[in-house]
C-alpha cells in the first residue's frame, strides 16, 4: 500500500498552489503523514482515536518519509467528525484515509454529511483527497461512494494508487497538476526521494497516475444515477460486506475506464489550477 499511502499527501500537495496547513483523517503507519512533512512549510494535524494504531504506527518509523517532526505536528486523539465539527480551524488540504467503509464506527467518514464537514473544514480554494477501494466492493457501491463525494465537491478527480486503490481529488476550485509547478517542487529533494520510492521521477510519471479528468469523473457518476450516502441512510454500510472475498477489482476498473475520453492527451497538458480545459 506505499504507493497509495504517499500519493495520498503527495497528489493534493503538487497540486496545491501553497499549502500550510494539513488534517489527515487515520494515522495507519505514519506514511502519509511524514509525506506531508516533506513539504518545508506545511504543519500537519492528524486524527486517529484508536491509542493501538498511535502506538503501532512508531514500528513503521523506517518507512517514514522524513521523521515524525513534533514540532510541526501533532496527533489529535479523537472523533474526526467531532474534530470537524467542533474545530473552527481551516486546511489548505484535508486527505482522508480511514479503515474500510463496512465497519461499525467508519463507515461514518464516507457519508454525505462527512464529506460536507471537511468541505467546510478547508480554505475557498483548499483541496480534500479521499481514499476509495475498489477491492471487495461491487461496482454499485462504488458508485455510490463516487456519487455522494461528487454532490458535495464541484471538481473532482480520479487518481490510482496501489492496485485496487483510487484517489479522489475534490475542490471548489479546477484542479489540474501543472507540470512546472511539480518540476519545481520536485527540486526539493524530500519531496523527490518519497516520490522515487515509488517509481515517480517526473512530472510525466505523475500525471499518469491520472484516471479520469473531472469531465470523466461527473460523467460517470451522473449516468450511473446511484444514490447517495448519508449518515441516517448508510447505503454503504450495510451494502459493502456483501461483497466481502469477491473479486471485484477488475469489472471496477472496466467501468471506470468505460467512461473516459478518447482523447487522452489533456492530461498532459500544463494547465493553471483554475482553467478547466472541459468548460
Amino acid at each position: 500500500d506505499l504507493a497509495t499511502q504517499i500519493l495520498l499527501a503527495q497528489l493534493p500537495l503538487l497540486a496545491s498552489e501553497d499549502p500550510e496547513s494539513i488534517l489527515v483523517i487515520g494515522l495507519g503507519t505514519g506514511v502519509t503523514v511524514t509525506s506531508a512533512l516533506t513539504y518545508p512549510d506545511t504543519t500537519v494535524d492528524c486524527v486517529e482515536i484508536d491509542d493501538a494504531v498511535i502506538e503501532a504506527s512508531t514500528l513503521f518509523s523506517h518507512v517514514w518519509a522524513v521523521p515524525m517532526d513534533t514540532s510541526r505536528s501533532r496527533i489529535i486523539k479523537a472523533d474526526a467528525r467531532t474534530v470537524l465539527t467542533a474545530s473552527k480551524k481551516h486546511y489548505d488540504v484535508i486527505i482522508s484515509e480511514p479503515s474500510n467503509p463496512w465497519i461499525t464506527g467508519v463507515s461514518n467518514l464516507f457519508t454525505y454529511e462527512h464529506f460536507t464537514a471537511c468541505h467546510d473544514a478547508l480554505r475557498s480554494d483548499g483541496i480534500m483527497c479521499q481514499w476509495v477501494h475498489s477491492y471487495y466492493m461491487d461496482t454499485d457501491t462504488l458508485l455510490v461512494l463516487f456519487r455522494t463525494f461528487s454532490s458535495v465537491f464541484e471538481f473532482c478527480s480520479l487518481w490510482e494508487g496501489s492496485r485496487g486503490d483510487y484517489l479522489i481529488l475534490g475542490s471548489n476550485s479546477f484542479i489540474q497538476l501543472d507540470q512546472a509547478e511539480i518540476r519545481r517542487k520536485l527540486s526539493n529533494e524530500n519531496i523527490r526521494r518519497d516520490l522515487e520510492r515509488i517509481g515517480l521521477s517526473n512530472p510525466s510519471s505523475i500525471l499518469a497516475k491520472n484516471v479520469q479528468s473531472n469531465k470523466e469523473f461527473k460523467n460517470m457518476v451522473e449516468k450511473t444515477g446511484t444514490v447517495i450516502n448519508l449518515d441516517d441512510e448508510p447505503y454503504v454500510e450495510f451494502n459493502a460486506p456483501k461483497s466481502l472475498y469477491h473479486m471485484t477489482v477488475q469489472s471496477n476498473r472496466e467501468l471506470i475506464e468505460s467512461y473516459k475520453m478518447p482523447d487522452t492527451t489533456i492530461r498532459e497538458l500544463s494547465l493553471s489550477r483554475h482553467e478547466d480545459p472541459f468548460p
